[in-house]
């Protein structure tokens, strides 16, 4: 039998009374067969606890620790496994200069009165965290950060690396900065004052003339540490010059010869605050694993970079501030930071909650590292935890790996600017004034919940309120604001309420009646006789349970009870009578069911001598044939025999619904339709469908649902149709037919339910058997309703063929792109590339015969759009936005390939310049792929992000200069120049990146088949706006701030 043990330490306080396992066993490796976790069905899970006195611990007493009180500042609260960003928050909060530049960014504007609340300014909620930092006596939170970021509570338990959070985080807040300046702000854009440094890329040639160079920002740097000692060494090997020589010769503009020359970088200027990322983390090839470097890697108090370091002038020293370390492997673990707040005084260990003094040595010597690499651990210590302050017992701490990952310096001639105290009068008195008034708010809050319990929630229902209501039952309750009333109000004293609010137009509380609305087994709420039967000295908290079933007087937050007032003529009305109600159904102009009337009659009363009563009352239907229904519940709607009396039909207790509508002979149904406008027609059910009678109607109401029929392909607006959750597949097309005016067959249209993972359609539409179901069984699948559970979403797509003509053949889905890729612009379009609307390419389906060969879908896509022959049809197989191989046309059909996001087939026609004759020896293709400059933790690794249409590119076999390729590549795609400065050309292998900076390099091709798999490509690194594409099966989730800029 398989095991796996893990282990933690953790002090119980109150404040942390929960602690465990974000994650214990992947699911797959849970039920892998040869794994043996699971024994005849069942799974065995043990705990062995084992207590720790306090004397081991390395600090006693901390039971009642107070961080504020013992060192002068407060940790951040943990989330679940936000660690690493509560270490970065802590160390740029102690950058002084960039506290006070937060402080005054520009604070978002007041939501309008009744507007739905917005989702948290980033940069508000920021300055929140650090305002708690510096003025909190108890640890600060950040839930209104990571709300802010776009993130749910998954987010918060996924551990991310933390230089690229800084990334993130800084490039939102220079955004926000920069649109605050172009708004009127006088405010630097202090994010790249502060953090942004220059590197130069140089190439020298070494026997001839010629040098060629680049200056590009950083701000942050990636040192080695495997093969380095030490941070100068690391330095020294970041700026080593390489030598292009003997077969690496660089091919120079201007020489026909190839020649030796030297490549390299060196600093043209290095930043205040210096980022220094150590790479930790490693892809070893030998064992096709990432691990972590844990090799000693020494770093210093004082470091002097002046000598790498174009034109120094000697200040390029830098004091260290603040060691972030990482404990654990490369799947997970914990990060916590030493900061030094006025750099050259005390050092403090910031581990989440708790904050605590610390010697030169523990912030600094202990986490050099100890050598060696460490593999990932699936089956021992776990480093995957979350992760709030964790006090260990002295015996074992040091079993995990723990050491520097990132380091922070400030230069030591601007310490008193850099890291200079922030004062009260450097906070903004509108930010001030704006965080004490939502804590105001908060302690309101907090106050109203504590006195909960003396209060007691009302929702009363007048008559107005269930004469306006238009449905099943009385009236919508949840459309009712609720009175929050003291639980000691007499009845006689909610009645004077009553009056003076003028929800009754008497001034006598005689006669108004309070009736106690009751839910009832079938789901209904009605009145059940009157509230402590009148006793108006009895108080509401004596009614809670003698009156409304609840059981405890205690109610919870959300328990509301709910009274019927009505307004009598007489107290003695209701005196041994029950009380009903009477709805009018009229079918036109549009189907309407209203309350029209209350009645208080003997129970023994027959039921038909009401309908003198309803004549009178209407005033109308004096010769007509009136039909009478029992609404007992929306499910069952009883035809009512006026010859019983109401004891005998179970009306006898009262609180019931009678509808009654007039009979309308087919005559007067004709009669009614030819009167209505063709705009009234339209507005009947399902678009002109009439309900005759009250029963349907009640059916109608049931099983009523909006249905937002979206084209598979994204194109269009929603059409919003009317349905029946009863309809079939069959009549829920031909609906959708009739909403959109089609001319088409409406067999010839298919659905696809909502995929389970996104807010997406499902790539493999409804098969037979889902067919089958009704509608309420098909918007079922992949769960496809929202918030109202009557509003639901299908996609669909109008094809050529039938439904059952699908079921007959196999389908070749196919993306038709006729511009082979490039979206195509006019060249004095003004829109950006991410602008352009990719509406040339349309997705087909070809149907072929069972066991065919793409040869046969080929000759289709030719005949369809008109290609002279075959032969100028090309297939590419398209994964995650790129290429992925050439499909050939003697390949044999493969069944769904091609109804997956992240798997595709592409069918363009082969233009003049690609075909083999055109190619010859001295050309061939290579795929252009798309390349974010945002990346994804994937793994263990941080990967690029591809995105958008590749395509295929004519290149030349002997090479060319990337200016001219880049040249050739924008007029391909018609981009402007302006734009096409920012992005980056790179060479794209299945592993790795290789970016070609120098625009005079010479760029050869790898001599490669587009049917293999292993091939390299150009890549065009630039932002993305695309919606990322998400699979089925979700390996870790991007970090990124999902905010719309303001």
């Amino acid at each position: 039998a398989g095991s796996i043990v893990k282990d933690s330490q953790h002090r119980f306080t109150e404040q942390e009374s929960d602690w465990g396992f974000n994650q214990f066993l992947t699911h797959g490796a849970l039920f892998q067969d040869d794994a043996g976790f699971i024994r005849a069905g069942l799974i065995e899970l043990r705990a062995i606890i084992t207590l720790v006195d306090d004397a081991a611990l390395e600090i006693t007493g901390l039971a009642q620790y107070d961080s504020r009180k013992e060192t002068g500042f407060v940790g951040l609260k943990n989330q679940g496994a936000t660690c690493y960003m509560n270490s970065l928050l802590q160390t740029l909060y102690f950058v002084g200069q960039f506290r006070r530049a937060v402080y005054h960014m520009k604070l978002p504007e007041e939501p309008k009165q009744g507007a739905a609340p917005e989702k948290p300014d980033v940069s508000y909620a920021l300055q929140k965290v650090f305002y708690e930092l510096q003025y909190s006596s108890t640890v600060a939170k950040t839930k209104k950060l990571t709300e802010s970021f776009g993130w749910d509570s998954s987010d918060s338990f996924t551990q991310h690396d933390v230089q690229e959070l800084n990334r993130i985080l800084c490039d939102n807040i220079e955004e926000k900065m920069k649109r605050d300046m172009k708004a009127g702000s006088a405010e630097p854009n202090v994010v790249s004052e502060l953090f942004e440094g220059k590197l130069v890329n140089f190439l020298e040639c070494v026997n001839v003339d010629y040098k060629s160079t680049r200056t590009e920002s950083f701000y942050d740097l990636s040192l080695n540490v495997k093969g380095c000692p030490n941070i100068i060494a690391s330095f020294e090997k970041y700026t080593e010059v390489e030598m292009l020589d003997g077969e690496n010769k660089y091919r120079a503009d201007g020489f026909e010869e190839l020649q030796d020359a030297k490549k390299g970088v060196r600093f043209a200027s290095l930043p205040p605050v210096l980022h220094l990322h150590l790479k930790r983390f490693e892809f070893d090839f030998m064992r096709d694993v990432m691990v972590k470097v844990n090799d000693r890697f020494e770093f210093s108090k004082e470091i002097d970079l002046s000598k790498f370091v174009e034109s120094s002038d000697g200040t390029d020293i830098y004091v260290l501030h603040s060691v972030l370390v990482h404990v654990g492997d490369v799947y997970g673990g914990h990060y916590y930071a030493y900061i030094r707040p006025t750099a050259d005084g005390q050092w403090y260990k910031f581990d989440d909650e708790t904050v605590q003094k610390a010697t030169d040595v523990q912030a600094i010597d202990e986490n050099f590292g100890i050598g060696g690499e460490q593999p990932p651990d699936t089956n021992g210590e776990d480093d995957s935890l979350r992760t709030s302050p964790t006090l260990r017992p002295r015996f074992i701490q040091g079993r995990k790996s723990f050491n520097a990952y990132m380091l922070q310096y400030v230069r030591k001639g601007h310490i008193s600017r850099l890291l200079g105290p922030v004062q009260d009068a450097d906070i903004p008195k509108e930010l001030h004034d704006k965080i004490l008034r939502e804590k105001e708010e908060e302690e309101q809050r907090k106050k109203e919940r504590a006195e909960q319990h003396l209060y007691i929630h009302v929702c009363i229902a007048t008559i107005e309120d269930i004469r306006k209501h238009d449905g099943m039952d009385l009236v919508n309750w949840n459309e009712i604001t609720p009175l929050k009333l003291r639980r000691s109000m007499t009845l006689g004293e909610l009645k004077e309420l009553l009056i003076r609010d003028r929800m009754v137009n008497t001034n006598d509380h005689n006669l108004v009646a309070l009736w106690k609305c009751v839910n009832r087994q079938n789901n209904t709420v009605r009145p059940a006789g009157l509230v402590a039967n009148g006793d108006v000295n009895r108080s509401l908290s004596d009614v809670v349970t003698e009156s409304f079933g609840f059981r405890e007087k205690v109610l919870r937050r959300d328990d509301v009870i709910k009274i019927f007032v009505e307004q009598l003529d007489n107290p003695a009305e209701i005196d041994n009578r029950i009380l009903l109600f009477f709805k009018h159904y009229q079918p036109f102009k549009a189907p309407h069911l209203q309350t029209v009337a209350t009645l208080h009659v003997p129970n023994t009363e027959k039921i038909g001598h009401l309908l003198e009563k309803m004549r009178n009352y209407l005033k109308a239907y004096d010769d007509e044939e009136i039909a009478m229904f029992e609404e007992v519940s929306a499910k069952c709607i009883t035809p009512l025999d006026p010859s019983k009396r109401f004891v005998d039909v179970d009306m006898g207790d009262g609180g019931d619904i009678i509808t009654f509508q007039k009979v309308l002979s087919p005559i007067q149904i004709e009669e009614c339709l030819s009167a209505l406008a063709p705009e009234e027609i339209a507005a009947l059910p399902f678009g002109g469908e009439p309900i005759e009678n009250a029963k349907d109607y009640y059916s109608y109401l049931l099983s009523r649902v909006i249905i937002f029929f979206r084209r598979k392909d994204g194109r269009g607006e929603a059409v919003r149709v009317e349905c029946m959750a009863t309809d079939s597949y069959a009549t829920a097309r031909k609906r959708l037919a009739r909403a959109l005016c089609l001319q088409t067959d409406p067999a010839k249209i298919r659905f696809f339910p909502k995929d389970y993972y996104q807010e997406a359609p499902r790539n493999v539409p409804l098969n037979l058997d889902d067919r089958k179901e009704d509608l309420n069984a098909i918007l079922s699948i992949g769960n496809c309703g929202g918030a109202n559970n009557n509003i639901r979403t299908l996609w669909y797509e109008e094809n050529e063929h039938t439904v059952e003509e699908f079921e007959s053949a196999d389908e070749v889905r196919i993306i038709w792109s006729p511009h082979g890729g490039c979206l195509l612009a006019k060249p004095d379009s003004s829109t950006t590339f991410q602008d352009r609307d990719p509406l040339l390419s349309e997705v087909i389906s070809i149907l072929v015969p069972y066991n065919s060969t793409y040869a046969c879908a080929v000759e289709k896509i030719a005949e369809r759009y008109r290609i002279p022959s075959p032969s100028r049809v090309r297939l590419l197989e398209i994964r995650n936005a790129g290429i992925a191989r050439e499909i050939l046309p003697t390949e044999h059909v493969r069944r769904n390939v091609g109804f997956d996001d992240d798997h595709e087939i592409r069918a363009e026609p082969i233009p003049d310049d690609q075909t083999p004759e055109a190619l010859g020896d001295e050309h061939q293709l290579i795929p252009v792929s798309h390349v974010s400059k945002e990346k994804q933790w994937l793994r263990g690794s941080l990967g690029h992000l591809y995105f958008g249409t590749p395509f295929l590119f004519r290149v030349r076999v002997a090479g060319e200069k990337v200016s001219t390729l880049r040249e050739r590549l924008r007029q391909k795609m018609n981009v402007s120049e302006e734009e096409f400065k920012t992005w980056r050309f790179a060479t794209l292998y299945r592993t790795k990146v290789e970016y070609v900076e120098d625009d005079d390099q010479l760029w050869t091709p790898v001599k490669q088949s587009l049917v293999g798999n292993d091939y390299a490509s150009i890549g065009l690194e630039h932002k993305s706006n695309a919606q990322a594409k998400r699979s089925a099966v979700v390996h870790s989730k991007p970090l990124m701030i999902r905010t719309d800029a303001k």
